[in-house]
């Protein structure tokens, strides 16, 4: 059990699994994590408007929507919340990828 605050995450992602693998990394980094995941831009539009997080983990590559596009919109709506681009090809796939932390990402309230 953790102490810290939890981070409330917003993942504009298609892949529920990788949804999962998102979140499993960032706690086996010791964050304790709240997440949010939406697959089209009229959710993520609402999420914004409706809620506020500490960070967006936009998916570089989705149907009919992608990240780049995402990640505007955040800039816009959102303009102090950390956003991350990434693109992976499949959770499964990097199963046996450590998750580790290249930098220490820190969060205040």
């Amino acid at each position: 059990m953790s102490n810290l605050e939890p981070i409330s995450i917003l993942q504009l992602e298609d892949s529920e699994l990788d949804a999962q693998f998102n979140v499993a990394c960032l706690e086996r980094a010791g964050f304790v994590v709240e997440s949010k995941r939406v697959q089209q831009r009229v959710e993520f539009e609402a999420a914004l408007a409706g809620e506020s997080f500490d960070l967006i983990l936009a998916d570089f590559k989705m149907p009919g929507f992608d990240g780049l596009e995402g990640l505007a919109i955040a800039r816009q709506k959102a303009p102090n919340t950390r956003s991350l681009l990434f693109q992976a090809s499949s959770a499964k796939k990097m199963r046996s990828i450590r998750c580790t932390m290249a930098q220490p990402i820190t969060f205040s309230k």
